[in-house]
């Protein structure tokens, strides 16, 4: 209500400084987590959308690299018994939506009990969440820099959030792949 009134020019900036000095500590307690609560909100799901448009620009999905047997790091070690249970042939290369829709029926088919898949899934999506933040915090400081360019600090910010999503985007794919990889194996019987 204040922040309305602000806005439309009921109360000038002195007298925004002199309603907020008034509002009690407990308020601020409370919607502090709440504030954070749906800035995390939001970026959960500018993620799911920046994840979604990598994949669909190119960048090869965990489930292609998997089936395809592309990764050495990662492979599936009962490939072939995966891809019949999955009623996939075992000779083709499989191509995007083939991989994805093998994934989504692998998702389908999985034990949630079994090694614990919920624990990947949770890292994955924090591993995807710090990405996407650590992304948006490059391009805020970008910004900034652009338009301070006698600051020298900003720009070493603006270099250290950089270097930082090289590592960010480094986990997120490990941890994509860390992920697939326990659905498939969870489908052998």
């Amino acid at each position: 209500m204040v922040l309305l009134c602000w806005l439309s020019g009921c109360i000038t900036n002195l007298d925004l400084i002199d309603v907020i000095k008034n509002i009690p500590s407990e308020v601020f307690i409370f919607f502090i987590p709440l504030i954070f609560y749906i800035l995390g909100y939001l970026n959960d799901i500018l993620s799911s959308c920046f994840e979604f448009y990598l994949y669909e620009l190119g960048c090869k999905r965990p489930s292609e690299l998997l089936l395809n047997n592309k990764k050495k790091r990662y492979r599936l070690p009962k490939l072939e018994k995966i891809k019949n249970e999955l009623g996939l042939p075992n000779e083709n290369i499989l191509s995007r939506e083939e991989s994805y829709r093998a994934f989504q029926k692998a998702n389908e088919m999985k034990d949630i009990d079994k090694d614990n898949i919920t624990e990947f899934y949770v890292s994955y999506i924090f591993a995807r969440n710090f990405m996407v933040a650590n992304f948006l915090l490059v391009i805020g400081s970008f910004i900034v820099a652009v338009f301070n360019t006698s600051n020298c600090h900003i720009w070493i910010i603006l270099i250290s959030y950089s270097l930082l999503s090289f590592l960010f985007v480094y986990r997120w794919k490990q941890k994509a792949l860390y992920y697939s990889k326990k659905v498939f194996n969870s489908i052998i019987k």
